[in-house]
């Protein structure tokens, strides 16, 4: 109970502490309390993604205040920990901090865990809305880029352009919109391909392994499709959660909905709202979980049911301690308003191929060619994800002329992103990856693999 009144009263603080200006807020001046309280507590959140800086600011010193009243230390401190960071964190006290350029100018940050001499390459992407620190996050012994690195490769942590870690470029800043007129079909022409060469060259190394999780997953395939030349540097493209199409449900409905809506006018709508990105890591987003999400919050089944309707049930059995506060501190990590639009242009269609001018372009591109893809391909899926349907997995697999693996989760409850923060992640889908990892190595160094460069 004393858990709860002091929930609610760090609740109250949110709206009831003292508040910007109020042509700042925009908040009615002639209201009742209650009326003026849902007012101002609705153009704050608003403000976690639109808001200028001082309103957010504004914000983000409420939720503080909050905090404070619950008299806990938050699982995650802010600004959270960066990657490298978290990699020292989990014992890896060589960890190195790299700036990688993309051919149109993008400069992208790389995190490596090395490894001894002659040790071979895995290039590591993260999914939509998300960044090199959810590989790293977890306080046990089982981050992925931990586990490969154990098993003797030289692990690269990547980010693609317009998330937490990739947010520069050599000429453009993030108030042009330029800076944001990408999806993913440019990730995978050129973020991919100048992590791969970039690991290769400081590696010496001949050929890497590229993994990846969700949205990567698409640029990976871009990239082979696209790119020919990269089928013989890279040995297998390990895909968890492979998205060519989002799954029906809350998002497919929602994305739907709003490209359905928004098709005849998107880029209209964005620069009448000044909305050239979504999402970003956000302090306040980072408060709010703190506030309500953590463990020991009354509403944490409500948190975890709120999550789950958009990423699929997962097992209660695998939440790390204070999963969804941590979660919270790190993501969402931002992205461009066409990487959604890609997806939403997907759905419609039913075909996987680039976005072209838009959603609504009369004369879209053709297909992607994913028969042209020569490297070996392991999938990596579940049943209960909310994002991606085991179905389009099977199409997939159909598609593509090098199946290595087809690995179905054997537990049901693992949803979108168990893939990195399952507790039992490493024994249900970690094994598994290093398994055929080194069966490919195996075979590359007896040169049964003619069109990997060894």
């Amino acid at each position: 109970m004393a858990r709860l009144t002091r929930l609610l009263l760090a609740a109250c603080a949110v709206l009831l502490l003292p508040q910007p200006p109020a042509e700042a807020q925009r908040v009615p001046t002639r209201t009742d309390g209650l009326a003026r309280a849902a007012a101002q507590l609705r153009s704050q959140l608003l403000t976690v993604f639109t808001g200028s800086q001082g309103a957010r600011s504004a914000l983000g010193r409420q939720l503080e205040a909050a905090m404070r009243l619950l008299r806990r230390a938050p699982p995650v401190p802010e600004p959270p920990p960066n990657t490298t960071a978290l990699c020292r964190q989990s014992g890896h006290n060589n960890c190195e901090l790299h700036t990688v350029r993309t051919e149109d100018g993008y400069l992208l940050t790389a995190v490596r865990i090395p490894a001894g001499p002659g040790a071979v390459p895995v290039v590591l992407m993260h999914g939509d809305l998300a960044s090199s620190d959810s590989w790293m996050m977890r306080r046990d012994n089982s981050n992925l880029g931990t586990v490969l690195n154990e098993a003797g490769y030289d692990v690269w942590l990547g980010n693609m352009r317009g998330s937490t870690h990739a947010r520069r470029h050599a000429t453009l800043n993030t108030t042009d919109p330029q800076f944001w007129n990408f999806s993913w079909h440019e990730m995978g022409v050129y973020d991919l391909p100048a992590l791969v060469d970039y690991a290769l060259n400081r590696s010496g190394a001949p050929s890497a392994h590229l993994m990846a999780h969700s949205m990567s997953t698409s640029a990976s395939l871009v990239m082979l499709a696209q790119r020919p030349e990269y089928n013989a540097k890279v040995r297998l493209v390990s895909l968890m959660s492979p998205s060519i199409r989002i799954r029906s449900g809350v998002i497919r409905w929602a994305s739907d909905i709003t490209f359905q809506f928004f098709k005849n006018n998107v880029e209209g709508y964005l620069k009448r709202n000044n909305f050239i990105e979504i999402w970003k890591r956000s302090p306040q987003l980072h408060y709010i979980g703190n506030l309500f999400c953590t463990d020991d919050s009354p509403l944490i089944g409500l948190c975890y049911r709120m999550y789950e309707q958009v990423l699929g049930q997962g097992h209660p059995d695998q939440r790390l301690p204070d999963y969804l506060a941590t979660f919270g501190a790190y993501h969402p990590a931002g992205t461009s308003f066409r990487c959604i639009e890609h997806f939403g242009a997907i759905n419609l269609s039913g075909r996987f191929r680039p976005l072209g001018k838009g959603i609504n372009d009369p004369n879209p591109p053709p297909d992607y060619n994913l028969t042209a893809i020569s490297t070996p391909v392991a999938l990596y899926y579940s049943t209960n994800d909310g994002i991606i349907d085991p179905k389009d997995v099977d199409r997939l697999a159909k598609s593509l002329p090098r199946v290595q693996d087809k690995h179905l989760v054997p537990l049901r409850q693992f949803n979108h992103v168990d893939f990195m923060w399952a507790k039992d992640a490493r024994t249900l889908v970690y094994e598994r990856i290093i398994k055929n990892m080194k069966e490919v190595d195996a075979s590359v160094a007896a040169g049964k693999m003619s069109n990997i460069i060894r």
